[in-house]
């Protein structure tokens, strides 16, 4: 027998003894329902190309809100329904505070070294109580004025370039989360953090779906030499990792640097080092890894909500009349909206829940871990098993959402509201995104600036005819809108002259 076979013969035995394990730990309790498992290699032929959560909606149909498949030796939990979420990952945090072992690839490429895929333990309790020092919805507050500067920004980029929305909508986010996090004009020319941190978040998005990579299934695989045919993936994974490093240390060091000039402005990092006294690796490690984090969690995530709202804008026309009948009524037209007028725009802030319910960004939020073996409705989770929210079929669940697919802010306002879906969109327990607050405070105030100053319709061919566009989103942790195109012109020389003031 060569090598190959040996490993094949113990990875045999291996989940031989796994099953063998499972099935003996679950007498006392099944294992929830789903697709038939094939011997060895599970349920491996009936994961989902891509688009997993709608598969994942679909079993639930088939099978009921909890779902079990088995992927070779990992054991999946999928629950497609809040109130069991709610249940499994709220009220039991602590023991599905986890992150799953199985994404091989994801700590190949240095990502269990930031937030969102750091193990539970000490490292990851230091993690969040940093952040949360800094995006409370307290400390949140203290970022108002630079959220309004960049709508502000947004208003003109727009204005001059309306063609090219999307692109602008990611530079002006990204270089106020730049600024939020180092510090404003830190970076040196030839250091293009907002182009470099979104490939890095794009092979974060890839690497981070579940069971995306062969090594995934199969872990001792990483330990095969890169030059060995079929090991592309490894050689990528090398790659990535060095640039995901210099993207968290490079201005990192610029801040640490201009901290000791006596030249760094205000800054998540300048905030933490004035704060955490005698530095050392751990310390600065910490720094470093939650400001790559807050820049790369915040910056994709809402700039994809506020893409979305402008396709919203061109299907949904009647709700942006009335939102800007709103804003008229209560603003005015002679300034624009600002976070201090948010408690008296019942309908904007309603706009922006149904943004967040409408298309989930991250439809099955990130994958938690079971710490222990737990009984849940009668059915045996077992420690170590994979469990997936798909957040995406709660926000569409017809038993409370009446048509899911419809745009309809009103569907939260009302003697006869829907339920308030709460942080569902941001994740659940002591996983849950740092940032949620950052996030709608700022989705408010971009949205609401943007209906203040411009009318937002569908493109029109040379005859003048309306063009109907067929957005497809995209895989992967994030679900991000394909292009498409809208017309974007000023409301009014009122409007204009808002637009121009600043």
């Amino acid at each position: 027998m060569n090598t190959l076979d040996y490993a094949l013969a113990a990875l045999a035995v291996f989940l031989c003894l796994k099953v063998w394990k499972r099935s003996t730990a679950a007498r006392g309790a099944p294992l929830p329902p789903g697709p038939k498992p094939l011997p060895i290699i599970g349920n491996l032929r009936d994961k989902p190309a891509s688009h997993e959560w709608l598969t994942y909606s679909e079993w639930k149909r088939q099978y009921g809100p909890i779902v079990y498949v088995r992927m070779l030796h990992e054991d999946v939990i999928i629950i497609n329904e809040h109130k069991l979420a709610l249940e499994i990952l709220e009220k039991n945090s602590t023991v599905y505070a986890d992150r799953p072992p199985g994404q091989t690839m994801i700590d190949m490429i240095g990502w269990t070294n930031g937030v969102a895929f750091s193990p539970h333990g000490d490292r990851h309790r230091q993690y969040r109580k940093l952040l949360a020092g800094r995006l409370s919805p307290t400390a949140t507050k203290q970022s108002f004025e630079l959220q309004q500067s960049t709508a502000k920004s947004l208003l003109r980029e727009l204005l001059d370039h309306p063609e090219d929305f999307q692109e602008r909508i990611r530079d002006t986010l990204g270089n106020s989360l730049v600024t939020l996090t180092f510090g404003e004009n830190i970076l040196p020319r030839d250091f293009n953090y907002i182009e470099r941190a979104d490939d890095a978040h794009g092979k974060f998005s890839l690497a981070g779906t579940p069971y995306a990579f062969a090594v995934d299934f199969v872990p001792f695989l990483k330990y095969i030499p890169s030059w060995f045919p079929g090991m592309k993936w490894k050689r990528d994974a090398e790659a990535w990792r060095a640039e995901l490093l210099e993207l968290v240390r490079v201005p990192y060091e610029l801040v640490k640097a201009k901290m000791a000039q006596g030249t760094a402005g205000p800054s998540y990092v300048a905030k933490c080092l004035e704060t955490m006294g005698e530095l050392t690796a751990k310390t600065e490690s910490t720094i470093m890894w939650t400001a790559a984090s807050l820049y790369t969690g915040g910056s994709d995530t809402t700039a994809t909500s506020l893409t979305t709202f402008f396709l919203v804008m061109i299907l949904f026309p009647d709700v942006q009349a009335k939102a800007q009948e709103e804003i008229d009524r209560v603003v005015g037209t002679d300034r624009l909206p600002t976070h201090d007028d948010r408690a008296s725009l019942p309908y904007i802030n309603a706009l922006v829940k149904e943004l967040l319910r409408w298309r989930q960004v991250t439809p099955l939020g990130i994958t938690h871990c079971a710490r222990e073996d737990k009984i849940v409705e009668g059915y045996f989770i077992p420690k170590g098993a994979s469990v997936i929210a798909n957040i995406w079929e709660m926000l569409h669940d017809e038993n409370i959402y009446k048509d899911p697919f419809s745009f309809k802010p009103e569907r939260f306002l009302g003697p006869d509201a829907e339920p308030d879906y709460g942080n569902l969109p941001f994740g659940f327990g002591r996983r849950i995104c740092p940032g949620m607050h950052l996030a709608d405070a700022s989705l408010f105030v971009y949205t609401a600036t943007i209906l203040a100053s411009f009318n937002i319709g569908k493109p029109k061919d040379k005859e003048g005819n309306f063009i109907e566009q067929d957005v497809e989103y995209s895989t992967g942790i994030v679900s991000v809108p394909g292009p498409f195109s809208c017309t974007i012109k000023p409301r009014s020389p009122t409007a204009l002259a808002n637009i121009m003031r600043d």
